[in-house]
This record gives structure tokens, sequence and C-alpha cells, in this order.
């Protein structure tokens, strides 16, 4: 991932010792392979760096027709009935190549986050519950962290503000366009639960070297993440 949270994660991996490598292509997703292929890139980052966790953020971008290739090409609404299970097989895909064919590296999915337009809200709800369930349903080790739900009120509307974990104090998580989370919405929503799910890990690289390949040695839905940030396995 590029942008502020993958300089944001790179920064405070650096602090705990360990090396971390960004690969970014600004507003790209999985719904248009015609303009990038994430299975291609990742693919080619396994054979050049062999990384032992993935971290991934998708999902923001995907808000939009999907371009599909069969005898012809063609193109496919949000509100296609294929648009949906079409889009599952590509986080699958992404999953299994991410992962490995040993299940043996760790990955961490962060779905999209929200704001306020009804397309997107609507298309941000639908890829939440289809990304975490493809999550649940996957054979090797992955984890999702759920970045839309703690910015949404009850009746869906989007949450501006968020109370302060010491103070209380209601503070802004967005930057001006309302789309993207500034670095404080960003580091509480997104990069503070990649933090808690791999913490251990890098606990025990300090006082022995870091498995090579496996699961998280502790479940992290057993801790609570702030503000309602669920972690799902």
């Amino acid at each position: 991932m590029g942008g502020l949270l993958g300089t944001m994660l790179r920064r405070e991996f650096k602090r705990w010792g360990v090396r971390a490598i960004l690969f970014g292509k600004s507003s790209s997703g999985l719904a248009r392979p015609d303009f990038f292929s994430w299975p291609k890139k990742i693919r080619e980052i396994n054979r050049r760096s062999n990384p032992d966790v993935y971290i991934v953020a998708l999902g923001t971008n995907d808000f939009q027709v999907m371009r599909i290739y069969t005898r012809r090409r063609r193109w496919l609404r949000t509100t296609h009935p294929e648009w949906l299970p079409r889009y599952a097989k590509r986080v699958d895909e992404l999953l299994r190549i991410m992962s490995g064919p040993k299940r043996d590296r760790t990955v961490i999915y962060i779905g999209p986050n929200a704001f306020h337009h009804k397309h997107a809200l609507r298309m941000g709800h639908a890829l939440t519950q289809l990304i975490r369930q493809r999550i649940e349903a996957f054979d090797g080790p992955a984890y999702y962290v759920d970045a839309i739900t703690p910015l949404l009120t009850p009746d869906r509307r989007v949450v501006r503000r968020v109370p302060h974990p010491k103070t209380g104090k209601p503070t802004r998580i967005y930057m001006r366009d309302g789309i993207h989370l500034n670095p404080t919405g960003c580091k509480w929503i997104m990069a503070q639960p990649v933090y808690e799910l791999l913490r251990p890990c890098f606990k025990t690289a300090r006082t022995g070297p870091l498995p090579r390949r496996g699961r998280l040695a502790e479940d992290p839905r057993k801790r609570r993440p702030p503000f309602g940030v669920a972690i799902h396995r």
C-alpha cells in the first residue's frame, strides 16, 4: 500500500526493528484489472521479496463498474447481480496468491472506509460484508479490519469526529475533502488494529527469531481494539 497509511505503518515498524516494503497504485482496486492488476503485482512481489506478512488496503476505489473478460470485453454496473459474486472471486484469488500455496503467509486485509455519498455508502457496506465473509471462509491465516462500521452511525450516517481515547474530546478524522482520513483517523481506524495484530510477533522477534511463516502467536480477537474497530477471522 502507499499513501499516508503505508508511510505510517512503515515508520512504526522501523521503530520495532521490522523492515516493511511499500507497494501502491493510486486509484486502484480489484474492479478494474484493465487499469491495474493486483494479482499480477502480488505474484511479482512474491518472487522478488517473499514477504512474511501482507497488509493490504483495498475497496474504497471499487465503487464503480467492473471490467470483465469473457469471449468479449464487457462492463458490469455495481447494480448487476453478477458484480458482487465476481468481486468475491477476485478477493479469493488475491488471498490465495498472498498467503501462498502452503498458506504460510499472514494476510491482514483492511477494507474500504466510509465517505458521504449514497452510492459509496451502499457499496462500502456491501463490500465490507463480502470481504469479511471471504476472509472467514479462507483456509489460511487471514484477518479483516473493518474500517467502515466505526465511521457510521446506526442509521448509516458518516461520523466526522470520534472521541479522543484519553480526553474524550471529539476529534476530526477526515481531511477537508470529506473522503480521505486524516493522520489521526488513519492511525485510529486503520493502523492501530494492524499494530494490535502484529505486536505479539514483533515482541517475539526481540527475544528470538521471528517465525518465518505461520499464524499469529495470539488470537487478536481476544483483545479490544479502539473505537469499535472490528477484527475478523
